[in-house]
């Protein structure tokens, strides 16, 4: 039976956890160079930007801005690239025309698509990171067409071997029509329309659920919630943005999506959800970290760092910011630091 010890006596007790018969091999080398299934060197961690944490048998190294991971040596590791989540929506308030008053209700942001990547051969080199900005909410009517929000921004992981790994920018809320495509779509939005409820659906996720549709139904319109969620190994998971339920009563983003829930399950130690949609003006709730909608003031921005959709506003307000995106690594077992 091969043992440990003898390969190695004179190497700590720590060093021959995970050792394999690949070490048969390579009987010269430490037990500790043998883990994972990789040999030809030590695997170990520098970093750049990032911070550097171990806990419950487990390293994890989080970026919430620009930054470098530097790994001596092939090795399996869980990756997530979470983009930045959408603004969400401006209304037009009291307006008047056609002898009425009318409220717009733009929608919610959607989340920014979270793309875990688990059981992924990381190559040996330096890793660059980009992390994505949460959408700017609108200050007025004129700040982005017709009251609608902003896209979150991509974030980013290119690898030593180019090889580059995006999380999408949550998809902007309308204030009025479609709401936009994005990582999770934007919440659809309108001012005034004669076609009764829902005329104008959310966006499409790419990387999560779809935003919720709007209902306008009357002088009094309201938005859809924004989508969240994420894509893991190549599957889209996660849920859709709530459609307004009537002219006064805005869609709820959606909830943000434990990666505890995923199969095999995840863990990203900076947080155990992803961002949630953004809520619809009138009183639409933010979903997981997502803000949530008002009906004239008060809309709330996304939780940063969290890929989270912001909520929508009327026109005394201005729209709530979008959350930015985060990267983070896990890596089994601790002291990987260089």
């Amino acid at each position: 039976m091969f043992r440990n010890d003898r390969t190695n006596p004179s190497g700590k007790a720590g060093d021959w956890k995970g050792g394999r018969d690949l070490a048969r091999g390579n009987p010269s080398t430490k037990v500790s160079d043998w883990m994972n299934g990789v040999s030809g060197g030590a695997f170990t961690i520098a970093h750049s930007g990032g911070n550097y944490y171990e806990s419950g048998g487990n390293t994890y190294v989080v970026f919430t801005g620009a930054g470098t991971i530097t790994t001596t040596a092939p090795y399996t590791v869980d990756i997530l690239v979470c983009g930045g989540g959408a603004s969400g929506g401006y209304g037009t308030g009291n307006w008047s025309g056609w002898g009425t008053i009318y409220r717009g209700g733009p929608g919610g942001g959607g989340a920014g698509g979270a793309n875990v990547q688990s059981g992924y051969t990381l190559p040996a080199g330096t890793h660059t990171v980009a992390v994505g900005a949460g959408g700017a909410g609108p200050t007025s009517w004129s700040t982005n067409v017709n009251g609608g929000g902003a896209q979150g921004s991509n974030s980013t992981l290119t690898l030593s071997n180019s090889t580059v790994i995006t999380g999408n920018g949550g998809g902007a809320a309308a204030g009025t029509g479609y709401g936009a495509t994005g990582g999770s779509g934007g919440g659809g939005g309108t001012y005034y329309t004669s076609h009764g409820s829902r005329p104008a659906s959310g966006g499409t996720g790419n990387q999560g659920g779809d935003g919720g549709g709007d209902w306008g139904a009357g002088t009094f319109c309201s938005g859809g919630g924004g989508g969240s969620g994420g894509i893991h190994n190549g599957s889209i998971f996660g849920g859709n943005g709530a459609d307004a339920s009537s002219s006064t009563a805005g869609g709820a983003g959606a909830s943000g999506v434990a990666f505890s829930t995923l199969t095999p399950s995840q863990d990203f130690y900076y947080n155990t959800y992803t961002g949630g949609g953004g809520g619809a003006r009138y009183n639409g709730a933010g979903g997981s970290f997502g803000g949530s909608g008002s009906i004239e003031t008060g809309s709330s921005n996304a939780t940063a760092n969290t890929g989270g959709g912001a909520g929508a506003t009327g026109v005394s307000g201005t729209g709530g910011n979008g959350g930015s995106g985060w990267v983070s690594f896990r890596i089994a077992g601790t002291g990987w630091a260089a």
